[in-house]
């Protein structure tokens, strides 16, 4: 993901307030503020789950590991395309792009819903404190992938 962030940023230089659209300026302030907690909660909940022994993890009677890593999958994929896609659709003026481009900002904030989901569902989570900590982080990500990204920023980005 960070990857593909620093690509389109470092082969379209000075141009990255096009990614933004039409957001109001007076939006982005706080949208931008609303990023840390977003990331500090997806290394938080990462870290939870990284410290975990994959017995400790259960859902529904069974071990969870393998929704986590296919939830990951989901998250880390979609949104590694969000920043090519723009860029595309940008450079050539692609507007049949917006429609990929909004369906992988929904899955990938389908995917953050989902570690609250699995997160909230695991049976007798190990270190209560932390399982907290990983939850409040999940729900930071879900607001800033879920909201802001798949339905606040769609509506204003145009081409």
């Amino acid at each position: 993901v960070l990857g593909s962030y620093a690509w389109g940023l470092s082969s379209h230089p000075g141009e990255g307030d096009l990614l933004w659209g039409n957001i109001p300026e007076s939006w982005k302030p706080l949208y931008s503020l609303n990023m840390l907690p977003a990331a500090l909660g997806y290394l938080t909940f990462t870290a939870y789950l990284l410290m975990a022994k994959p017995e400790e993890l259960r859902f529904r009677g069974e071990g969870a590991l393998v929704l986590f890593q296919i939830n990951y999958g989901l998250f880390l994929t979609t949104a590694t395309f969000w920043m090519p896609l723009c860029w595309i659709a940008l450079d050539g003026n692609q507007t049949w792009l917006l429609l990929p481009i909004q369906s992988v900002l929904a899955v990938t904030g389908l995917a953050s819903i989902g570690f609250i989901y699995l997160l909230w569902n695991l049976e007798e989570p190990p270190r209560p404190r932390f399982h907290k900590a990983a939850l409040v982080g999940a729900c930071w990500l879900a607001l800033q992938c879920a909201v802001l990204d798949a339905l606040v920023w769609p509506r204003f980005f145009h081409l």
